[in-house]
C-alpha cells in the first residue's frame, strides 16, 4: 500500500507591502501625470464634439424640417480644402476622435443632450466616409479614408433619426 505525504505550502512574504494608491504615494509625487487629467482632457473634447453634433442637427432641421438625415462635412466643403469644418467647430482635428477611439463617447454625450431636449433618439452615428459625388458621372480613384488622406472625397458625417418624445 502506498503512502502519501502532504506538504503545506505557504505563500512567500514580501519584505514591504506596496503603499496605497494616490499621487502622494507615487514614486515621483510632483509629476503631473495621472488618469484623471487624461479623463478630463478627453471628456472636454468629447463634449465639444457632441455639442457641435447637436448644433449641426438643429441647424439642419431648422432649414429642412426633417428629423432623419445624413449630413456632414467633407474636405472639399472647407475653404482651405485641408481641414474639416468640424475642426473649427470643436477646436481640434475631428479625425482625432477616430484615431483615439472616442466616437462612441461623443455619440453618447450627444444622445444624452438630445434626450434632455425631448427627442427620442432612434439612430445617431458619427461616421468617417466618402462624400457624395457632386456629379454622378464623377470618377473617384481614391480608396483611402479621412484618416489617411485629405482629398475632397473624404469627410465625417452624422446619421440621425429622431422622434418627438412625450415631454
Amino acid at each position: 500500500m502506498e503512502s502519501f505525504a502532504f506538504l503545506k505550502l505557504t505563500p512567500p512574504t514580501m519584505a514591504e507591502q506596496p503603499p496605497p494608491y494616490g499621487q502622494e504615494n507615487c514614486l515621483e509625487p510632483g509629476l503631473k501625470f495621472n488618469a484623471k487629467a487624461w479623463r478630463d482632457h478627453f471628456q472636454k473634447r468629447d463634449r465639444a464634439f457632441a455639442r457641435a453634433i447637436v448644433k449641426f442637427i438643429a441647424e439642419y432641421t431648422d432649414r429642412e424640417e426633417v428629423f432623419e438625415g445624413c449630413r456632414g462635412y467633407a474636405y472639399w466643403s472647407n475653404e482651405d480644402g485641408k481641414t474639416l469644418s468640424w475642426d473649427k467647430a470643436i477646436g481640434y482635428p475631428a479625425t482625432l476622435a477616430f484615431k483615439t477611439k472616442r466616437v462612441r463617447f461623443i455619440v453618447e454625450e450627444a444622445k444624452i443632450d438630445l434626450v434632455k431636449r425631448g427627442f427620442v433618439v432612434e439612430k445617431l452615428e458619427l461616421v468617417m466616409d466618402n462624400a457624395l459625388a457632386k456629379d454622378e458621372n464623377e470618377k473617384r480613384d481614391c480608396k483611402k479614408t479621412a484618416l489617411n488622406c485629405k482629398c475632397g472625397y473624404h469627410g465625417i458625417f452624422v446619421n440621425w433619426k429622431l422622434g418627438i418624445g412625450n415631454q
